[in-house]
């Protein structure tokens, strides 16, 4: 394995180490001898011997075939021909990541602090790690970053409309303009003269690392992107995938050996987390720091899972073996039902407390012992004690599921992150220890949705519905505790719940937190007390509220917003603003009182951008509304707005796949050619123009959302705030 190091003294070191990877077979005895054959075909030196090893779960170990590749670049093809070729064979860690398996085996972690004995050819003899990923104080090597970006308005440039190369580093920006073999000679002496660790880009993977590379190929020039001069850059298509309910596209990636290449736009952690964020998902879960920026958080949890089985010494199967036990339509109903989730009532509440179980759901895996092999064990099934409430199952009470051992850990470090920052009283540490509990929340949030994942290697659906029926139960094991003394609940989803009690103080919502904790064992605390907090119904169905649809002023000044345009990513800036600003106007109350006095001032914010848009003066950065392709863009049966621009792109030869996102201008809604209804942004030039009357509807919608509760309808909104009416706003009367 390459492995590289900066040393104390500031040399970046390029090292090898020695690796030998395993896998382990269970053959039918009249396969040994196929399998036997194959393995002396091969081209390295192979090492076999016969030991035991468990599965997960198992109360007997399986004899199993261990093979030893005395070269790792071997290990994936040989193992894939062994795959093909003897289909009967049960394979076990054949597919884990090799850079995985080895920071397993050898007990380290990306950017971790170390300690290494290397020869003078850079051979390493021995290395240890110095600190361990579950410390909370640790410092990061300094690393230097260059950023790669466009000067280029054009939010997406694989749709059009890219620009010249801007480099920055340590506060210099570089313009690199002029000819193709300019740019790349200039590029070049940066990369060499800077020799960066990071290269931190805009839309690297799906387009300046991929045009940079094409320009140099056909100048042939060389291009220094590379830090080791022996591998080439690795390269991944882009493609589509489906996560929690809806399509989403990943843009391939471009991996560098030797420096690290990280794509804003093509990184969710980056984007949740922050550099620090990465890191630290990359430290715990001991997956690379490349890899772990362009891959699902749930890649992260997953290889966590592996390690544990590592070292317990468990065997990881190939494919999933466990499938879902046989129910019946009456169990499927009682077992499949999810969180529970009590409907608001809705409209404005003032003097609101909520109260959020922490981390719930891992929370409940660890308390309650929930894992794939511990659900319905065979020693368990009689013991009352070991009942999930509601649902057939039972969990064991002996032994500690692989789930629950690989959680904990987590659960401890986020506890100790939130503690850390409550007592930080610079904002540059607050920042950094935020953005490391946003992590490591992401890593526990997508641990639940493993454990019922299809694909999931520990995944049982079992243990997913156990996990769900324990969050209904302590739930209403809450709210009972909560109405005992004279709390009213006004909403509850999963695991957040508001209470109001007239007179209560913060005390008071400490003290029923407790008892909440005490009663169900879980950790409960107080998100905060709301001076106002508005639930809002749905727009198609007003008689319906929407539990995800919410707007609340702590007493501490800040606003916790759920559901609504500001809070999406397909509401256009101006929108955005403006709701944004109604906010504001709306913040300056205190009491529902006040925030009734506040209507008038509302409205003429709403006029002031009604205004606005009639007079023209609205930006192509204002009007964009960015979609996601739900489906691939041939398969729209309708002429929907997202579904015309997508099609404008593909006609100037722009390629789109199933989660792609587009960016287009509404140009005139009910225009009876589909085409001229809207434009996608990369394609406009100087002469476009914008829909005043689809925008000015959209800006009513969102001022609507937060105003109708307190009594203001959809005519008297529009007549009230329309700039062509000479009507006062203050004088709007509101019932």
């Amino acid at each position: 394995m390459v492995v590289w190091l900066l040393s104390e003294d500031g040399r970046r070191i390029r090292a090898i180490d020695p690796f030998v990877p395993t896998c382990y077979l269970a053959a039918p005895p009249s396969f040994r001898e196929q399998v036997s054959r194959l393995l002396r075909r091969a081209s390295c030196r192979i090492g076999t011997r016969e030991v035991e090893r468990y599965e997960l779960g198992a109360l007997r170990p399986t004899p199993v075939l261990e093979v030893s590749v005395h070269a790792p670049a071997q290990f994936s093809p040989l193992t894939q021909q062994l795959i093909r070729s003897c289909p009967d064979v049960q394979f076990f860690h054949v597919d884990v990541s090799l850079p995985q398996r080895y920071f397993y085996d050898r007990q380290l972690f990306p950017l971790v602090h170390c300690e290494a004995n290397l020869t003078a050819e850079g051979r390493i003899q021995s290395i240890q790690a110095l600190e361990s990923p579950w410390d909370t104080d640790y410092s990061l090597p300094p690393l230097t970053i260059m950023e790669l970006s466009l000067d280029s308005p054009s939010p997406n440039p694989n749709h059009g409309g890219g620009g010249s190369l801007m480099v920055r580093m340590e506060g210099d920006e570089h313009l690199l303009e002029g000819d193709d073999t300019d740019v790349i000679q200039r590029l070049n002496q940066l990369l060499v003269r800077e020799d960066p660790d990071i290269l931190l880009t805009d839309c690297g993977d799906s387009y300046l690392l991929p045009r940079l590379m094409a320009m140099a190929d056909r100048l042939r020039l060389p291009l220094a992107l590379n830090r080791d001069p022996h591998r080439s850059i690795g390269a991944r298509k882009p493609h589509s995938y489906f996560s929690y309910g809806r399509i989403l596209s990943h843009a391939g990636a471009r991996t560098l050996s030797g420096r690290l290449h990280l794509d804003r736009h093509n990184s969710f952690a980056l984007a949740e987390t922050g550099l620090a964020g990465l890191i630290e998902q990359a430290r715990v879960t001991k997956v690379d720091l490349q890899h772990m920026a362009r891959t699902t958080t749930g890649t992260g949890i997953t290889s966590m899972q592996l390690e544990t089985a590592c070292r317990d010494g468990l065997l990881i199967p190939y494919r999933k073996q466990e499938p879902e036990a046989f129910k019946s339509a009456l169990e499927l109903l009682q077992t499949d039902q999810g969180g529970l989730v009590f409907a608001p009532i809705a409209g404005y509440h003032e003097q609101v407390g909520e109260l959020d179980f922490s981390s719930m759901y891992p929370s409940i895996m660890v308390h309650f012992n929930i894992s794939p092999e511990t659900v319905n064990c065979r020693c368990c099934r009689e013991e009352l004690a070991a009942r999930v409430p509601e649902i057939g199952h039972h969990t064991c009470r002996h032994r500690q599921g692989l789930v629950p051992r690989t959680l904990a850990p987590l659960l401890d470090k986020r506890a100790r992150y939130k503690r850390l920052m409550a007592a930080a009283t610079q904002p540059t540490a607050r920042t950094v220890l935020d953005q490391r509990q946003t992590a490591l929340k992401w890593l526990l949030v997508v641990s639940f949705g493993y454990l019922g994942y299809k694909n999931a290697r520990f995944g049982r659906i079992e243990a997913h519905e156990a996990v769900t029926a324990y969050s209904r139960d302590l739930l209403l094991q809450a709210k009972e505790v909560a109405e005992r003394q004279c709390y009213r609940m006004l909403h509850a989803i999963v695991d957040s719940l508001w209470f109001i009690k007239p007179g209560a103080v913060r005390a008071d919502y400490d003290r029923l937190a407790q008892a909440i904790t005490e009663q169900t064992g879980l950790s409960i605390s107080v998100e905060g007390l709301y001076r106002w907090i508005g639930f809002f119904p749905s727009r198609v169905n007003p008689l319906m509220p929407v539990p995800n649809q919410f707007v609340g002023l702590f007493d501490h000044g800040a606003m916790k917003i759920r559901g609504i345009e500001i809070r999406r990513s397909d509401a256009p800036f101006l929108v955005k603003r403006a709701q944004a600003e109604v906010l504001r106007c709306l913040s300056e109350a205190g009491t529902l009182a006040e925030l009734r006095k506040q209507i008038p001032q509302a409205l003429e914010i709403v006029h002031t951008y009604r205004r606005y848009l009639q007079d023209g003066h609205a930006t192509i950065e204002e009007l964009t509304i960015t979609k996601s392709l739900s489906k691939e863009p041939q398969a729209y049966r309708h002429q929907t707005l997202s579904m015309i621009a997508a099609q404008e792109l593909l006609a100037r030869g722009v390629p789109l796949q199933a989660g792609d996102t587009i960016h287009y201008i509404i140009t005139d809604a009910d225009a009876a050619c589909p085409s001229d209804r809207v434009r996608a942004v990369a394609g406009l030039d100087g002469t476009w123009s914008y829909d005043v009357s689809a925008y000015d509807n959209l800006l009513l919608k969102a001022a609507l959302v937060l105003l109708k509760p307190l009594g203001v309808t959809a005519t008297s909104l529009n007549e009230s705030t329309d700039p062509a009416s000479h009507a006062a706003p203050g004088l709007l009367e509101c019932n």
